[in-house]
């Protein structure tokens, strides 16, 4: 069993500069990466800053859901503005900074929830020991990071309740790479339960790992099911995220595979799991890709599908995906922002 972390704070606890030192110079093993992680309270906490009531959103009978990896961050005004642009409501985020040089040293959720004027639920995948990518270090050399903090959140206008973090590796898995800096921590799902027109929907925030395959990707999402099995019951549930569903068709290979999007556990047995446990994601989601191309020096990606929703027992409709450009047409992550309408009529 993964672990779980239910602890709700409403700053997370600083952590020492010992420990980053002790990160930076100690041996490259997978054994002492765990003894820091264990020193970590960050790794075992949730940051919870509840919305002020009352919410316009109580008198609608739609909710409109984003799910975006933002890949830092970097430009929260305009992130912001897309989201509200979006008609957003409830946002499920992914790749997002707090104190890192790169994003300006923000803690970039607080920021786009006090922009959108939501509550946020935030919690952290990996304490950075470095500046970022090769690149990252290179832009940002002689700059330092003031927390190091890099994670997934959930924003929303409306309370949330019964939140949790669910750890799909043993985080050490980024620890000892010769090609990234160092990071302590792996990858996690935050989840919540939200009240609306009476029905009690949970909302799972998620990015899986890259440096795995189909089969590292499915047992991510079985963590995910069985803790969801675990839960008291709800009326609704949404998971959203970047999956990495690396093995999909790319663009070019889409047509080549005509029935990949209705049939996608050919190539990721990921979706075995989720359609076993009664999840959709043909009606909220297209089958377009989901990556941007950036010109900023690293490999050019490749261009497929690997942002998704997964609903069970909603009525979804409208999916789209919102170009990641500022208004000036200036890239604002390499992956689309996407969205999906929930019914509640």
């Amino acid at each position: 069993m993964n672990d779980i972390v239910t602890r709700t704070v409403d700053i997370l606890t600083p952590l020492d500069a010992d420990l980053f030192t002790r990160g930076m110079n100690g041996p490259a093993t997978s054994a002492h990466a765990r003894t820091l992680i264990a020193q970590a309270s960050v790794l075992r906490e949730l940051e919870l800053h509840q919305p002020v009531p009352p919410s316009a959103l109580y008198g609608q009978s739609t909710l409109r859901v984003a799910a975006w990896n933002l890949e830092r961050c970097k430009h929260c005004e305009e992130s912001a503005e897309l989201l509200r642009r979006s008609g957003a409501q409830i946002c499920l985020l992914s790749e997002m900074d707090n104190g890192m040089a790169r994003s300006g040293n923000l803690h970039t959720t607080r920021v786009l929830a006090e922009r959108l004027d939501t509550g946020y639920l935030f919690g952290v995948e990996f304490i950075e020991l470095g500046l970022g990518t090769p690149e990252e270090e290179a832009r940002f050399a002689g700059q330092t990071n003031i927390l190091g903090l890099h994670g997934n959140a959930i924003l929303s206008p409306l309370p949330m309740r019964d939140n949790a973090l669910i750890s799909l590796d043993d985080g050490t898995i980024w620890y000892g790479l010769n090609w990234h800096h160092r990071r302590l921590g792996g990858r996690n799902a935050i989840l919540t339960t939200i009240v609306f027109r009476q029905r009690k929907i949970l909302f799972v925030s998620t990015h899986f790992e890259t440096l795995t395959k189909p089969e590292g990707r499915r047992e991510q999402i079985d963590c995910i099911l069985e803790e969801l099995g675990r839960r008291e019951k709800v009326d609704g549930i949404v998971i959203a995220g970047d999956f990495n569903t690396a093995a999909l068709p790319d663009v070019d290979g889409m047509a080549l595979h005509p029935n990949w999007f209705e049939e996608p556990e050919t190539f990721e047995p990921m979706f075995a799991s989720l359609r076993a446990a009664g999840f959709d994601w043909m009606r909220g989601n297209g089958s377009q890709q989901t990556r941007r191309q950036l010109d900023d020096g690293r490999p050019k990606t490749v261009l497929r599908r690997i942002d998704w929703f997964f609903t069970k027992g909603l009525n979804v409709s409208n999916p789209q995906t919102w170009a990641a450009l500022d208004a000036s047409g200036n890239p604002l992550s390499d992956h689309e922002l996407i969205t999906l309408d929930i019914e509640l009529a």
